[in-house]
């Protein structure tokens, strides 16, 4: 829902000290060949159907954004997850991220 994501966690690092932590939580899609960036490899309906379903509410499920945190910043936790998703019984892919500034 951040209109430039990318924007916003470069500005973040820019307001960290080195040695400063950002963490963030987010619904995500995986990129196809995920498994070769050590994530796990979402279903052809889950890099398919979500962002379509997330863009109703404005929200862009980026392929880039968990590894671009992982390139900004050195990882301390990379964990992914399924989140229920209000109203329905299906569940999307969220990650949480914690990072350090180098």
């Amino acid at each position: 829902m951040i209109p430039n994501w990318f924007a916003a966690v470069d500005h973040a690092y820019s307001l960290l000290k080195k040695g400063g932590v950002l963490g963030i939580t987010d619904f995500y899609v995986a990129r196809k060949y995920a498994a070769a960036e050590g994530l796990h490899e979402n279903t052809w309906f889950q890099r398919t159907v979500w962002p379509i379903f997330f863009a109703f509410d404005n929200v862009n499920l980026s392929r880039d954004h968990l590894p671009y945190l992982q390139y900004r910043f050195k990882p301390n936790v990379v964990e992914e997850y399924l989140g229920s998703v209000p109203y329905t019984l299906l569940k999307c892919p969220y990650y949480v991220f914690v990072g350090t500034k180098q």
